[in-house]
């Protein structure tokens, strides 16, 4: 259980589902993919399972390496609460305002550490401290993405405390039970804060999923939140089997018949620079093709696809495990399970998106690294 859920073997697992999910037809807007496509989506999933039997595993015992690392979550909740509290007393709270989180500008830069902070204290709770303190730093998380009306912010803390305690702990079959429930909880909380954006925006309409979705018949039958679970993970699939399909036809030249991005773009500052960092190298936002526009996940792979074909992912692929390695390597043994939980986590992601390369999560490792220096000169001042 505990490999499954961590890097590589997560990814394998979402892809796998969204390669299964791609084979039922649901909807108007997709046809089928072709065999190039479906073959590289193969080769994606292959190349982790490879990776698997190389890479660093977690286990519980690298647990006997945090002692002390109990209270390190404080700081992260600390600046988290404060933060975000001095930007509602500025900008006002999203889920208040009619603008929506189109009217929250948040402060340059110390927003993104805001935001990750949260991710971290529930982190570092859920890893190194007890009940009471991973119920709180939760909580914290998710009435903040409540508040900023980001879905995300609640999925990535829900799925780093359920990676957390999987390591953690060793569960019984009714603590399985509850963790799926809770799984199935958040699912719908997920919808009801999706439903709650687009009523604020003002385009919320009955069966709002199935007609977004272009659902056929066979899609409408299986139900609004079926068919919602479908669509968020087949729709970014059938986008990468489009970018596949469009840089082997097209190259760098646009495919007019669809809502197409940016056709062409850079492979390492679209890629692989994380954004607060590309966005200084002069280079233009690059944006992937797209089946349907307003359906704009693509998978983390979607754009190496875009840019440079299946050469670009396996690029991407093997650069991810170096910098898996590298991590491993600066991260001390106090917090290197956290380091690997944390990875694992967006990892969970990326059949939505690279989030690897987003300032705020990015920033989530230097959290890590920091938080660790400071631990290691506190002990040695202790020692002394």
């Amino acid at each position: 259980m505990i490999r499954l859920i961590t890097f590589p073997l997560n990814i394998c697992l979402m892809m796998t589902i969204g390669l299964i999910l791609t084979s039922f037809n649901l909807s108007d807007f997709y046809e089928s993919p072709n065999t190039n496509s479906v073959t590289y989506l193969l080769v994606i999933i292959f190349l982790y399972l490879a990776f698997s039997f190389i890479t660093v595993k977690a286990k519980r015992q690298d647990l006997n390496e945090a002692l002390g690392n109990s209270t390190l979550y404080k700081r992260f909740l600390i600046i988290s609460l404060a933060g975000f509290f001095v930007e509602f007393s500025i900008y006002g709270i999203p889920a208040l305002s009619p603008l929506g989180r189109d009217g929250f500008a948040g402060l340059p830069v110390l927003h993104v550490i805001f935001y990750s902070s949260a991710i971290i204290s529930v982190l570092f709770a859920s890893l190194y401290s007890g009940v009471k303190q991973t119920a709180c730093c939760l909580l914290v998380s998710f009435l903040v993405s409540s508040a900023i009306l980001s879905r995300q912010l609640m999925m990535i803390s829900f799925v780093v405390m359920l990676i957390s305690i999987v390591i953690r702990h060793k569960l019984s079959k009714i603590q399985y039970i509850k963790i799926t429930a809770s799984i199935l909880g958040i699912i719908f909380a997920f919808g009801v804060l999706g439903n709650i954006r687009q009523q604020i925006s003002g385009d919320y309409i009955d069966n709002y999923i199935i007609k977004i979705g272009g659902a056929n018949s066979a899609g409408a039958s299986i139900g609004d939140s079926f068919y919602w679970i479908w669509l968020y993970i087949a729709s970014p699939v059938y986008n990468l089997y489009l970018n596949f399909m469009d840089y082997d036809t097209y190259g760098y030249g646009c495919n007019m018949a669809i809502s197409y991005g940016s056709c062409s773009g850079s492979l390492f500052s679209d890629v692989i620079l994380p954004n607060t960092i590309a966005k200084y190298t002069g280079n233009t936002e690059f944006f992937i093709d797209l089946v349907k526009s307003h359906l704009n996940a693509g998978t983390a792979f979607s754009a190496p696809a875009r840019i440079f074909g299946i050469s670009g992912v396996i690029i991407q692929i093997i650069l991810q495990i170096i910098f898996y390695y590298i991590g491993l390597l600066f991260t001390p043994k106090r917090v290197k399970l956290a380091f690997i939980v944390y990875f694992s986590s967006l990892s969970m992601f990326m059949i939505f998106d690279n989030l690897f390369i987003r300032g705020e999560f990015f920033i989530g490792f230097l959290l890590i690294f920091t938080s660790t220096l400071r631990f290691r000169r506190s002990v040695n001042e202790a020692a002394v």
